[in-house]
C-alpha cells in the first residue's frame, strides 16, 4: 500500500513516534554535566537562575482518573491538544512515552508528559476520519494533601487536519474534562 503524506500534523506524529520510542527524558546524551567551558580548560562563569516552582512528588496523595472527550464538528483525520496543569497538585503517570493515557477511539495515539505542567495529547487515523467523540483516559498521580479538580486542566486545541490532510480551523473539535 503506497500513500503520501501530506499533512504536516500527520508527518510530525509519524516523527514524535519515532522520538517518543526512544524516549523523551535526560536528551543530552551526555549522562553527566557538560558545564567544561567547552573543553578549552575556562570554568564557566556561574549564571544566576529563577529557582522553579514547587514540583509534587507523584503518588503521595493519591489518584484521579481524568477523561477528556473531544468532539468535532467535522470530519477530522487528526488532532494535537496541548493540556496545561499545576504541578503543585501532581503530574500524570509515567513520563514521556509512558505517559498513563489511553483511548480506543484512534488508530495511532500518542499521548506525552514531560512532567513541567503541560500534556500533549495527539490522536490520528492513518486513513479517513476519527470517530468521534474521542474519549481519552489517563491517570494523574495526586501531591500529598491535593485534589485535581476539572478547572484546573486547561486544554487547548494546537492542530487539526480534515481526512485530505487540509488544516482546520482549531475550533472543529471541542475539549471537555472531568476527574474522578
Amino acid at each position: 500500500m503506497k500513500f503520501r503524506m501530506r499533512s504536516g500534523l500527520l508527518a510530525a506524529m509519524m516523527v514524535a513516534a519515532l522520538a517518543l520510542s526512544a524516549g523523551c527524558g535526560d536528551n543530552d546524551n551526555g549522562g553527566g554535566n557538560d558545564n567544561d567551558g567547552g573543553g578549552n580548560g575556562a570554568s564557566p562563569t556561574p549564571v544566576r537562575t529563577a529557582t522553579p516552582g514547587a514540583t509534587a512528588t507523584p503518588g503521595s496523595g493519591g489518584q484521579a482518573n481524568v477523561s477528556f472527550t473531544v468532539s468535532a464538528s467535522a470530519a477530522v483525520q487528526a488532532f494535537k491538544v496541548e493540556v496545561g496543569y499545576p504541578t503543585a497538585k501532581g503530574s500524570f503517570t509515567g513520563n514521556a512515552d509512558t505517559t498513563g493515557c489511553t483511548t480506543d477511539d484512534a488508530g495511532i495515539f500518542l499521548p506525552n508528559d514531560n512532567d513541567s505542567g503541560k500534556l500533549i495529547l495527539v490522536a490520528s487515523e492513518a486513513v479517513g476520519a476519527l470517530g468521534f467523540p474521542v474519549v481519552i483516559n489517563c491517570t494523574f498521580d495526586q501531591a500529598g494533601g491535593q485534589t485535581l479538580a476539572a478547572g484546573d486542566l486547561t486544554p487547548v486545541v494546537v492542530e487539526v487536519s480534515d481526512t485530505d490532510a487540509n488544516p482546520l480551523p482549531v475550533n472543529t473539535i471541542s475539549v471537555n474534562r472531568a476527574v474522578s
